[in-house]
């Protein structure tokens, strides 16, 4: 992701890390598919389980799961 790394379960939670303000969002995509309404406060139980998943899967360094634009540019033939 251009924000930071992703995770979303098969039941439809996603949580995401945005770098740039350290921080992270949780969303319930059947009820929310916009992306409206971060419950990371309200769901704390999920929400801790779903970053240590999300940590896990990025071997400890959030920046794993990082894409920039620069690696977009490098990874995409205009020909």
């Amino acid at each position: 992701s251009f924000e930071g790394p992703m995770l979303i379960t098969q039941d439809g939670w996603k949580i995401r890390s945005v770098l740039k303000h350290n921080t992270f969002e949780l969303f319930y995509l059947p009820d929310d598919k916009a992306e409206t309404n971060n419950l990371a406060y309200q769901e704390k139980e999920k929400f801790s389980a779903l970053k240590d998943l999300l940590l896990k899967a990025c071997y400890g360094n959030l920046k794993n799961g990082f894409y920039s634009w620069k690696d977009f540019a490098l990874s995409t033939s205009f020909e």
